[in-house]
């Protein structure tokens, strides 16, 4: 993220996530997860798909934290945040980490940051979440008083913030650090840095390996998605047009390349460059990278931006969010990628600035059910600052067939598919009591399981970490709609 203006059967079996995990055991709460080689999740044209072809809508939150915090301090998060994210009913979440504590000098990959990026990464699948790993970057680097690269590629570092080798400095939103050069009120421009990096394969290199060392240590768990290759890659001095034309597919291509050596059954999800994610979605990035199963993240925050105190006010309304979708449809679409939306969101819950937060988010969700489209909101943050209230729904997770509509909601959901005769699983919030009805098409059977993959009562309510209502639903145009 950025501070800029933006615009941008099945009752005998319990299987929590509808099959996409291992059965729990009776007494755990933590399923138990099977490492794989094979392609664990693929994409069939603008969907993520599981192992058995079922169409995947993800949705869940940004974990920030481990891409600022050195490694001798403590994260600001723990096992038990995840366990809070998967009560609203995500089903996904997208986790930060830094190049710079990977590889804090070069050639030396810091144990203690590979050992923390597999241990965020087990709390959430052990909390029945799937996850998308993102290398980040915000301010490049902390000689820039951001984070992301590390200070020895920025050499010499002019370090303004004073962040090198502690904690960046705290802004309105935690942990997002200081804006450039505002630490000795003084602006030193990173895009020297930055093009030296896209213009040396040795630097992009040995960024590869850092993340080759990350793959190889994680061992490719069920339940990771795949790999975010870096967080809304600045262009430098570069034209935009030439960056994302030539230089960013090539770097995507070898990163990708590296990392699925290392774990190729792992997904590939790529980004735009900064100066669209941050201020417009007319990215001319639709140029396919050359590797299979791809995901295009495209960052949408609509037409906003952050107040002084980073919050953002929204200066368009609930019609904007639309045309932008529209466009990074478009361009996954060139691509031949799947498409989610990597971020978006980023609002002060108790702020309403301009435009009433609350209303902000549900537009956008609106109008990502419109699309069918999945993703994650920046950002969680320990202790509330987020948008939990807005986020917390009842969606589809798992379609045995083709999606042909769906609306999701705290209270009420409905989804419309081509049913195949498989198993669809939908999530549930912590405490629902669903109510299910069958519209259109024939059910075979339908059960409520907690996340845990305890069954829960028939009326009953799932249990404090979520669960999932798993339906099977005879082949052919099938709408069910729940309540709770």
């Amino acid at each position: 993220m950025t501070k800029r203006i933006r615009r941008s059967a099945l009752c005998a079996v319990v299987a929590a996530a509808a099959g996409l995990f291992a059965p729990a055991a009776a007494s755990s709460t933590s399923p138990a997860w099977a490492a794989s080689s094979a392609p664990r999740y693929g994409t069939h044209g603008l969907w993520v798909t599981d192992s058995a072809g079922r169409r995947l809508v993800l949705r869940g939150v940004d974990v920030m934290g481990a891409e600022f915090t050195p490694t001798s301090q403590p994260l600001p998060y723990g096992p038990s945040d995840f366990a809070a994210i998967r009560a609203t009913g995500a089903t996904v979440v997208r986790i930060p980490i830094a190049w710079a504590n990977i590889e804090p000098r070069p050639g030396f990959y810091d144990p203690a940051a590979i050992a923390r990026a597999v241990q965020v990464v087990r709390w959430a699948g052990q909390a029945g979440l799937l996850v998308v790993l993102d290398m980040h970057q915000w301010g490049w680097s902390p000689c820039f008083g951001g984070n992301g690269v590390p200070a020895w590629e920025a050499s010499p570092c002019p370090d303004l913030a004073g962040t090198v080798g502690s904690v960046p400095g705290v802004s309105a939103v935690p942990g997002e650090g200081l804006a450039v050069g505002t630490g000795i009120g003084q602006f030193v421009d990173p895009a020297p840095s930055e093009t030296a990096f896209w213009t040396t394969t040795s630097l992009q290199q040995q960024f590869t390996e850092a993340w080759v060392d990350v793959a190889r240590a994680l061992g490719a768990p069920k339940w990771l998605l795949g790999y975010d290759l870096l967080n809304e890659p600045p262009n430098g001095l570069i034209p935009p047009g030439v960056f994302e034309g030539r230089v960013l597919p090539a770097f995507y291509r070898m990163v990708g390349s590296a990392l699925r050596r290392v774990d190729p059954g792992a997904l590939l999800f790529v980004e735009p460059a900064l100066v669209h994610s941050a201020a417009t979605a007319a990215s001319s990035f639709a140029v396919p990278i050359g590797l299979p199963r791809v995901v295009y993240a495209a960052h949408e925050y609509g037409t906003s931006l952050n107040d002084s105190a980073g919050d953002v006010a929204d200066v368009a309304g609930p019609s904007q969010f639309a045309p932008d979708l529209a466009l990074t449809r478009l361009q996954a679409q060139r691509m031949g990628a799947a498409w989610w939306l990597g971020e978006w969101g980023a609002v002060n819950p108790y702020s309403t600035l301009s435009y009433d937060s609350g209303a902000y988010n549900g537009d956008m969700l609106n109008a990502q059910d419109a699309d069918m489209l999945g993703s994650a909101y920046w950002t969680y943050v320990h202790g509330g600052y987020w948008a939990q209230s807005d986020v917390t729904r009842m969606a589809p997770f798992a379609v045995a067939g083709t999606p042909e509509s769906f609306s999701t909601g705290t209270h009420a959901m409905t989804l419309r598919w081509a049913a195949t005769g498989g198993t669809t699983a939908i999530s549930l919030p912590a405490g629902t009591r669903p109510v299910l009805q069958v519209s259109t098409g024939a059910l075979v059977s339908s059960v409520v399981v907690d996340t845990d993959g305890t069954v829960v009562p028939s009326g009953g309510a799932v249990g404090p970490h979520g669960g999932w209502m798993e339906i099977v639903a005879s082949p052919g145009t099938v709408q069910v709609e729940l309540a709770a």
